[in-house]
């Protein structure tokens, strides 16, 4: 497979409309591991943006982080002036935080907790053991 270059500069005045590619894609990486887009960046402990989605020219959108190194765990940030926040955490062990890091296997920080009026929240897989409106 050949090797191809894309770049430009912050004084380019051309654009790209589309890039298409026949094979899998590798970003910091020449090893796809089989799948169609890879990411790959060295393992670190700060959580930096491995992923950052935006519009232009304001500096909000959407940040995707891995803490590799330590513990695997995807951060996924909102992005509101440059300044970060986590939205929702997974972690390699099943957990979920949404607002903050979890301590069970869902944690929900900083907020409440809806339903729609037609459904129950079951405490424990029980047919008896809900909470209704």
């Amino acid at each position: 497979m050949a090797d191809y270059i894309i770049s430009g500069s912050a004084v380019s005045t051309g654009s790209f409309a589309k890039v298409h590619a026949a094979e899998n894609i590798g970003v910091g990486t020449e090893n796809t591991y089989g799948r169609r887009v890879t990411i790959e960046a060295a393992a670190d402990t700060t959580n930096d943006q491995l992923l950052y989605l935006k519009q232009t020219p304001d500096n909000y959108g959407w940040s995707f982080n891995i803490n590799g190194s330590a513990t695997g765990t995807l951060h996924i940030k909102n992005v509101n002036n440059g300044t970060e926040s986590d939205v929702l955490l997974l972690k390699q062990d099943g957990m979920v935080g949404i607002g903050g890091a979890p301590t069970q296997k869902l944690d929900v920080s900083g907020g409440h907790i809806s339903l729609d009026y037609a459904y129950n929240l079951y405490l424990d897989g029980g047919s008896d053991t809900y909470i209704t409106s």
